[in-house]
């Protein structure tokens, strides 16, 4: 899920069809469906990289969407990325806003493998309530609510389910809440 959300659908759905039509008859390895998706997926991905962090790798990161409002606008945005005994990785996820009477989600945010991503692209826009880093849950993560979120989706716990219209996603927002997850007393 995460390796198609990474390079688009068709684009997956055309490197699996010729890795299908290659070896229809015969016995294939990890190595050839990649070397299948390479030609047609390498432009939106490093495809060794990928399998160096996603196949080779064990483990799973947490990410946390982080922000600041100014004067009734994103002032700034971000995703924390924390270890769990594994490296920090590339991932590709949607990312909830939510504001009162509303939900946006933004598609396909390239979250680098580093400690903090800055989203630039949400500075200015219209303040938040809350975000839900990897709404949809495309990514193969664990999440975290900053504060904010954590407090706006507490008082409104009974309503979560018509705030958020994928139930991916509430079932996410929903497990921070029960579990509590900071991302402050991770392990780096």
């Amino acid at each position: 899920k995460q390796l198609m959300h990474s390079v688009g659908e068709e684009a997956f759905k055309k490197g699996l069809n010729a890795y299908l039509e290659k070896f229809k008859w015969g016995n294939a390895s990890t190595s050839d469906l990649f070397a299948s998706l390479k030609p047609i997926v390498e432009p939106a991905i490093k495809v060794d990289e990928w399998e160096r962090e996603w196949v080779n790798t064990i483990g799973v990161n947490l990410l946390k969407a982080e922000f600041t409002i100014k004067d009734g606008k994103i002032e700034s945005f971000w995703v924390e990325q924390f270890q769990f005994n594994t490296l920090l990785r590339t991932h590709t996820i949607n990312i909830a806003l939510i504001r009162e009477g509303s939900y946006e989600e933004i598609q396909r945010v390239k979250i680098n493998p580093e400690a903090k991503t800055d989203i630039p692209s949400l500075v200015g826009k219209e303040a938040i309530c809350a975000a839900v880093a990897n709404s949809g849950d495309y990514g193969y993560c664990t999440i975290a609510l900053n504060l904010a979120s954590k407090q706006y989706f507490s008082k409104r716990k009974e309503e979560v389910q018509k705030i958020i219209p994928d139930p991916l996603t509430v079932k996410l927002v929903i497990h921070c809440l029960k579990d509590d997850f900071s991302g402050q007393n991770t392990h780096s």
